[in-house]
């Protein structure tokens, strides 16, 4: 069968020369620890945390002129059970095909990310899910500022790189006519220095959904920053999502300082404050710090360890952890995690 698929790839080759598949992923898994899930320590394998674990194929044909074809199929799944994420698609983290040029910027339609974090402007997400929403209790909202990605079918986006400045732009025609949503960035990148600012609406149920309600619409504004010099590395963003039908809100401030020790280790220190309200205009809050240590192997292998505070007060409940974090809140005001994690790319 090896042999058959080589034979294959070589007819493709062949046939068109000036085009080329890539075969690419991440795979990421680690043991973790949680001091309170529903009031119990809890130590677990959780994948696709340290990373989103990934598997998928790029293209593209030069069509001469600076003018390319491409395309990206590209599927989520656990890599603790190999179960599909999310559960039932084939490439539900992204699928599109388009038209790339060096003037004119590209052009893609099919089910793509929004246009938030284009600059990676969202730091190391460790075993944290702060920064996608501060997570309520029963009959409260959970609002995401789409911090690890958001994904939405039907869609068409564009964005080009002109010089220091990145623009870009993306209208999603939903599955029926009355769930669209629009996104839009800019972005100035000079030398160790980059700045930028991004706007998505839309009108789809959000991404989290609570006990006897959905919230319907959400729009987001997000303005970041990121500055090297020498071996560190300085990130943040500020973003404020709000609902379209009710007073449902979360601010997240989110900051980072990464450490190059040497070209194999580097280490990061971060720290999130969540201010949401819920559908009642009750106030909730949550703080976390987080410590991470990376470890490269090799190129392409990396082992980590982190840990992480959180305290959380009002409506909102202190949750930890992918998934746990989303489904099983701590009892406690604060709790505390810890992950050993290995990841690797191909």
């Amino acid at each position: 069968m090896a042999c058959a698929f080589c034979v294959c790839a070589l007819r493709i080759d062949d046939a068109y020369a000036q085009s080329s598949v890539t075969l690419y992923g991440i795979i990421d898994n680690g043991i973790e620890y949680l001091s309170n899930v529903k009031g119990h320590a809890v130590t677990e394998l959780y994948s696709g945390v340290g990373s989103l674990n990934i598997l998928g194929f790029l293209g593209s044909e030069d069509l001469g002129g600076g003018n390319k074809a491409i395309f990206r199929l590209e599927s989520g799944f656990d890599s603790g059970t190999g179960l599909s994420v999310p559960s039932g698609s084939l490439f539900g983290s992204q699928a599109y095909v388009g038209l790339s040029s060096d003037k004119y910027g590209t052009f893609t339609l099919g089910n793509q990310y929004d246009l938030l974090y284009p600059l990676g402007f969202s730091p190391v997400k460790w075993i944290t899910t702060l920064a996608a929403g501060a997570s309520g209790g029963l009959g409260t909202s959970m609002l995401g500022n789409h911090a690890a990605g958001f994904e939405y079918g039907n869609s068409a986006k564009w964005q080009g790189v002109y010089g220091p400045l990145a623009l870009g732009a993306m209208y999603a025609f939903g599955p029926q006519t009355s769930q669209h949503m629009m996104s839009f960035h800019a972005g100035y990148a000079s030398g160790n220095f980059s700045v930028g600012a991004s706007y998505t609406r839309d009108n789809y149920v959000t991404s989290f959904l609570t006990t006897g309600y959905n919230v319907i619409g959400t729009r987001i504004y997000l303005i970041g920053s990121s500055y090297v010099w020498g071996n560190w590395r300085l990130m943040g963003y500020y973003s404020n999502a709000q609902s379209l039908l009710t007073s449902d809100s979360n601010h997240v401030v989110t900051g980072a300082l990464i450490y190059q020790l040497r070209p194999d280790i580097y280490l990061a220190l971060g720290a999130d404050y969540a201010n949401a309200r819920n559908i009642h205009n009750v106030a909730g809050t949550q703080r976390q710090i987080e410590a991470a240590a990376y470890y490269s192997l090799s190129k392409r292998t990396q082992i980590y360890s982190a840990v992480v505070a959180a305290h959380g007060n009002g409506f909102v409940q202190t949750s930890i952890g992918i998934p746990a974090g989303q489904t099983a809140p701590s009892t406690a005001g604060g709790e505390v995690g810890a992950r050993f994690g290995i990841t690797t790319r191909f």
